[in-house]
């Protein structure tokens, strides 16, 4: 990245956390997403993000950007060991054995990479899943009619049937 763009990023950032400590939450979101359009990988600006859809209750949105920010660390990560291994054939054969036998080597045979916060956006991401399947199933359970609205529905049906039938 070339010195102007991280100057151009950095005054977006800046922009965008202006606008949020104004209080114009929609506007900074939106600002926050132009600095990610032009660097996924932008982790202070996806933090501030995660915050403000948790200000706002916005689950499926919070999610979302967990997946998609942990997906471009991991490919991001992904390349830059394969290219270390590239550029460094000799020490990578020599350590692999060792690093395979420590279990320090992933299933697609790279180093496993545990960043402080990728891993905390990954622990935050399974609480929000569970939490949208637990209110999944508790609005699913409200809205089934438990044993006493089956019961009274069931007798409203019987009723009306007599009814009907009275009208005959």
């Amino acid at each position: 990245m070339s010195r102007k763009s991280r100057i151009l990023e950095a005054e977006k950032f800046e922009s965008a956390r202006s606008l949020e400590a104004a209080g114009e939450n929609l506007q900074a979101i939106k600002a926050y997403h132009l600095v990610l359009k032009k660097n996924p990988l932008h982790t202070a600006t996806t933090s501030r993000l995660l915050i403000l859809y948790r200000k706002e209750k916005n689950i499926q949105a919070e999610i979302t950007l967990l997946k998609d920010s942990l997906s471009a660390h991991e490919n991001h990560n992904a390349e830059s060991q394969r290219e270390w291994i590239s550029e460094h054939k000799k020490i990578a054969e020599d350590s692999r054995p060792l690093a395979k036998m420590l279990g320090m080597l992933g299933p697609d045979e790279l180093p496993f990479y545990a960043h402080e916060i990728l891993q905390k956006w990954k622990r935050r991401l399974a609480a929000l899943e569970k939490r949208l399947i637990t209110n999944a199933a508790k609005s699913s359970a409200a809205n089934r009619p438990g044993p006493e609205k089956a019961a009274s529905k069931t007798k409203n049906m019987k009723d009306q049937g007599q009814n009907s039938k009275k009208k005959f």
